[in-house]
């Protein structure tokens, strides 16, 4: 590019012609200090009102409403800079990268736009215009429309540099069909990646658990499913939210988003959520971040509900506490007659302490002559039967018989 628009200059001002430059601060400093290596001064030039520079980054901001060109800003700048020219010098070669820093900003509507403008330009002036656009700006998955817009603003589209220095017919056809090759191979990578995108996306909305992505404030940007079933909403109810709008615990989701930001990941974290019933919804979440210089870009969130199991686990330990409590001796054992459980009231009748009887034999607390009786009972166990209460004998740790 460097290479063209120092052509473009050199010739135009041999030619007596106007030159316009609406170019980056980077590449006009690379243009001009090649031209001075080749011993052109353009000082006399911006002398004499045939050499003008604006540059893309102040043009823009005196040209741009928001997003958008406004058609008279674009006349009191470049459509000024331009009239200027054309009255002095008998035709305006100009050069512009205004078009190429909106694509690279992804602002296509008002990319195009300025070409029209420009446009204008050149049915009222002797003007000729020469644009440089990096294609890596244009996505391939604009399918070419964007590309195709903006170069039919032009009446002409020249090749990047490295084709345009190929002198023979047969290598510029074999870079065309090299081009050609590599085109086909990359469509097909493209169209295989889209297949793997849209298998993974599939995969990840079907989840059987629940799933998110919020950003680093904890807005949420994506939910699966089966985390909106998990909470009850929809999903225009529960994306754009904050995250925290949905946990019973502040603390929780604050050190949550703490330890994401500060690149930690968070593993089995207990938390409660808010159904949109008003319920409590118990979770476990595992989240990480994907990051971009140190910087939280998304974070991604798992949500497991254990909503059952902590409910379970709460009747445990009040059945737990409640045979802990009882007056009544409760012992539990396998079939094999080992205990496994001896509450307070089972060691002040027989003696004994929890540590000294679990896992030890129940028939420790038989009298020799009841011994049978141990695997009387075990064997109706074992069938399914149902003991009921009956009168019997047992042994104290003391000796005596309960």
């Amino acid at each position: 590019m460097v290479e063209t628009v120092c052509g473009l200059i050199t010739s135009a001002l041999a030619a007596g012609e106007g030159v316009l430059l609406c170019i980056t601060e980077a590449h006009q400093q690379r243009v001009e200090a090649q031209l001075q290596s080749h011993g052109l001064d353009l000082r006399h030039a911006r002398r004499r009102g045939q050499y003008v520079v604006l540059l893309t980054g102040d043009t823009l901001a005196q040209i741009l409403d928001g997003n958008l060109p406004v058609a008279q800003r674009f006349e009191a700048v470049v459509g000024r800079a331009v009239s200027e020219l054309a009255q002095k010098w008998p035709r305006v070669q100009a050069f512009g990268e205004l078009v190429a820093v909106l694509c690279q900003a992804g602002n296509r509507q008002a990319a195009y736009q300025l070409e029209e403008l420009w446009n204008g330009l050149i049915t009222r002036y002797p003007l000729a215009l020469l644009c440089a656009y990096p294609i890596k700006h244009f996505s391939v998955q604009d399918g070419g429309v964007t590309v195709s817009q903006i170069c039919g603003c032009h009446t002409r589209v020249i090749p990047a540099e490295s084709y345009s220095r190929l002198e023979s017919a047969d290598d510029k056809l074999l870079a065309v069909a090299t081009l050609q090759q590599q085109a086909l191979a990359l469509e097909s990578e493209i169209a295989a990646r889209k297949q793997t995108e849209s298998e993974l996306a599939g995969f990840l909305e079907n989840a059987m658990e629940g799933l998110h992505k919020i950003e680093p404030d904890g807005k949420i940007i994506w939910a699966n499913d089966a985390e909106l079933k998990l909470l009850g909403y929809a999903s225009e109810e529960y994306l754009g939210r904050n995250i925290a709008d949905f946990h019973v615990d502040p603390p929780v989701i604050e050190d949550i988003l703490q330890k994401l930001n500060n690149g930690r990941e968070v593993y089995n974290c207990p938390a409660r959520l808010r159904h949109k019933s008003g319920t409590v919804v118990h979770v476990l979440i595992h989240a990480n971040g994907y990051y971009t210089d140190g910087q939280l870009v998304v974070a991604r969130g798992f949500s497991r509900d254990v909503t059952e199991s902590v409910s379970a686990e709460r009747e445990r330990a009040l059945l737990a506490a409640l045979v802990g409590s009882s007056d009544d001796a409760i012992v539990s054992k396998t079939l094999e007659g080992v205990i496994t459980s001896w509450n307070r009231a089972a060691e002040r009748l027989f003696g004994y302490t929890a540590q000294e009887m679990i896992g030890a034999s129940i028939v420790r607390l038989f009298p020799d002559d009841r011994v049978d009786e141990e695997q009387e009972i075990i064997a109706k166990i074992a069938r399914g039967e149902h003991i009921r209460h009956f009168q019997t004998l047992r042994r104290r740790k003391d000796g005596s018989l309960v």
